[in-house]
């Protein structure tokens, strides 16, 4: 049985009081882009569905300036319904 390629270049695991809160999949803005039908997206929003918690893909600028948050599961858009670009202090602030 094989096994997708997979895509993914830095997954984490947000937590708040030992709490997961949403699962991110960060690439630096020069990437190539990956679409959320791609397997391993497909992946993490089964992952984030059976966990409850939200599943975004995150663009992120080489100077770390900015994070272009892109919904990928319910429970993201619910709390992100569009594609949001954030500064830093609005992405760390998003997740307490």
């Amino acid at each position: 049985m094989g096994c997708p390629a997979v895509d993914i270049d830095f997954l984490l695991l947000e937590y708040r009081k030992n709490k997961a809160v949403a699962i991110i999949e960060y690439k630096h803005e020069w990437a190539k882009v990956q679409h959320s039908s791609h397997p391993s997206y497909q992946a993490m929003i089964d992952l984030g569905d059976r966990a409850g918690v939200p599943v975004f893909a995150c663009k992120y600028a080489g100077d770390f300036s900015w994070f272009k948050f892109t919904p990928l599961n319910k429970k993201a858009m619910f709390l992100l319904p569009n594609t949001t670009v954030m500064s830093e202090k609005e992405y760390v602030s998003f997740f307490i």
